[in-house]
């Protein structure tokens, strides 16, 4: 599920758990964005490709535009591996794409209103601490994964949760990369929910820090704050296919 995000894959797994034989999952950026600035956003709230698309809306021809034009830079800053090297095309098309993400899911949002259906993943006015609502989001995402896990071990599905890996880990960028991936002050943060994420293997649960994956690569990896170039992402298959190996006790052809 490209860009999506809890409780997604808890939805799926449990409506497919019946033909399913092994469950992976990796993810990691997307729900710590719940945890580090809530906004007023419970977890659950949407993922931006999904809010942007809307959910029972009938064709909405400016939301589209705006999220297809931020698909097309998007694509096009990957394929310009040239380009991406000059500060001037990345920072002018990113502010595009920004500004593309923020008009299409102001769109969408105003159409929910009509059925209230955001309101079901925002804390209600009064509870403005933002502490409060980071405990909420942590508790509440890994609530979702023990659920998840859950459902597998009733219906007999093999099971891995991968944390994603993220640039604020590694030792050594280069001057693109840096800054391709922008701020890396949410390091410690993304490290205490990994932390919390972990101690679910003493419950049974099949946690993989896959975090610092590229902490000791010092090439470029990372084409943006989190999306991995072609050779990142070979190494990250490469990794979750030994993991499996180890973990399911699978045989190489």
């Amino acid at each position: 599920m490209t860009a999506s995000r809890q409780p997604s894959a808890m939805i799926l797994m449990a409506l497919y758990s019946r033909i399913l034989h092994g469950y992976v999952n990796l993810d990691g950026f997307n729900e710590f964005e719940l945890i580090s600035a809530p906004g007023s956003r419970m977890a659950g709230y949407p993922a931006d490709p999904f809010v942007m698309q809307g959910i029972s809306n009938t064709l909405d021809v400016g939301k589209y535009l705006f999220a297809k034009c931020d698909e097309t830079l998007l694509r096009t800053q990957l394929r310009a591996t040239a380009a991406m090297h000059l500060r001037s095309f990345y920072y002018a098309t990113q502010a595009v794409r920004d500004l593309c993400r923020v008009s299409a899911a102001r769109m969408a949002a105003r159409s929910f209103d009509d059925s209230h259906y955001m309101s079901y993943y925002s804390f209600p006015a009064e509870m403005t601490d933002i502490e409060f609502q980071r405990q909420h989001n942590s508790a509440q995402l890994l609530h979702y994964i023990r659920t998840t896990s859950a459902v597998a071990k009733a219906n007999g599905i093999k099971e891995l949760h991968i944390i994603q890996p993220v640039p604020a880990f590694k030792k050594v960028l280069p001057e693109e990369e840096r800054r391709r991936v922008q701020d890396l002050s949410y390091g410690p943060l993304y490290k205490k929910m990994t932390q919390e994420r972990m101690a679910l293997n003493a419950e049974g649960i099949p946690v993989v820090n896959m975090a610092g994956l590229f902490d000791d690569n010092p090439a470029a990896i990372f084409v943006d704050r989190i999306h991995l170039s072609n050779e990142g992402k070979d190494i990250l298959l490469a990794k979750i296919v030994e993991t499996l190996v180890a973990q399911w006790g699978l045989k190489r052809k």
